[in-house]
């Protein structure tokens, strides 16, 4: 089960206060499991606090009026509403698991907000404009409405205007005389964690939106198929309260499974090729261009000795 807390990605952990020989070895491991810069992305154990050049923009924005109220009332933590709605713990929550002798990172996890929910309470709002004003005061309104934390109960906001996912939305909840499980619950769980592969099971009885606890980015997509493999679709995640993830699902049995791409890997590629063939290039014209010029030079070479023998 994937781990979200709350601490600083530089707050390094404290057994390193004692000097080390393989402390550059553990510092590389520590920042490959915590992603620090991605929020987890690709592993499942993240601190929510980031910094770096490579934060997403949403994000950033999201951490700047964060400690902007935290500063403003005088929290060391964001408030647990916050947290919850994030799908994760504090920091100080955090140590007081571990500190518990016989504390399986499996049993802490048990004790961290839900990674994935259904919700039928949600707001469909169209997406914003793309000027840096409006990014932020929608942020704010998300997370802090009329200055206080939105809390797990309140409506989630869903960024979209796509008529497929209107039209899910848009359907009837499943009739007495449809198949379904006897127990008609609906429920959702991880069924399968990889790094950046997730696979979550879903039973729905009625149009929900399926959250994910993961920031939302461009490289994400989701498909879904049907448990009888009758029924499958692909598409791009739904934004879920400005930093998270979503997809509509209609009423029924389905496997959702989430995929991230980098997006940058097919422009690295593409740029790195373009580099090695301009290279190619100009190593081919150097060399057709040096022997033009020996060809040149022994051409009148051989000019030059004939003029003199005649």
């Amino acid at each position: 089960m994937p781990l979200r807390f709350w601490q600083k990605w530089c707050d390094y952990p404290r057994e390193w206060m004692i000097p080390s020989s393989t402390r550059i070895q553990a510092l590389h491991d520590w920042e490959r499991q915590t992603s620090a810069v991605r929020w987890g992305l690709v592993t499942g154990y993240a601190p929510l606090e980031s910094y770096g050049t490579l934060l997403p923009g949403d994000y950033y924005v999201f951490l700047a009026i964060l400690h902007e109220f935290m500063n403003r009332h005088g929290l060391t933590n964001p408030p647990e509403e916050t947290l919850a709605l994030l799908g994760a713990i504090s920091t100080d929550d955090r140590q007081q698991h571990q500190t518990k002798p016989g504390r399986s990172r499996e049993q802490l996890s048990l004790d961290q907000p839900c990674y994935c929910f259904l919700s039928h309470n949600y707001e469909m709002i169209a997406f914003p404009c793309s000027s840096q004003p409006n990014v932020w005061q929608l942020t704010e309104l998300v997370f802090f409405p009329d200055g206080r934390p939105r809390g797990p109960s309140e409506p989630l906001l869903v960024e979209s205007s796509d008529s497929n996912v209107l039209g899910i939305l848009g359907q009837s909840p499943l009739q007495g005389g449809e198949t379904f499980p006897a127990t008609g619950q609906e429920s959702c769980h991880i069924h399968r964690f990889q790094p950046g592969h997730i696979t979550i099971e879903a039973m729905v009885m009625k149009p929900a939106i399926l959250v994910l606890a993961e920031q939302f980015l461009s490289g994400w997509r989701v498909r879904v198929q049907s448990q009888d493999h009758s029924t499958s679709w692909e598409t791009s995640p739904l934004r879920v309260n400005r930093i998270m993830m979503g997809v509509a699902l209609p009423p029924g049995e389905w496997q959702v499974t989430w995929s991230y791409r980098d997006p940058g890997l097919g422009l690295g590629a593409a740029i790195s090729g373009m580099a090695w063939f301009t290279l190619i290039i100009l190593a081919t014209v150097r060399v057709v261009w040096a022997n033009q010029c020996r060809s040149s030079q022994k051409s009148k070479l051989s000019a030059f000795l004939a003029s003199c023998g005649g």
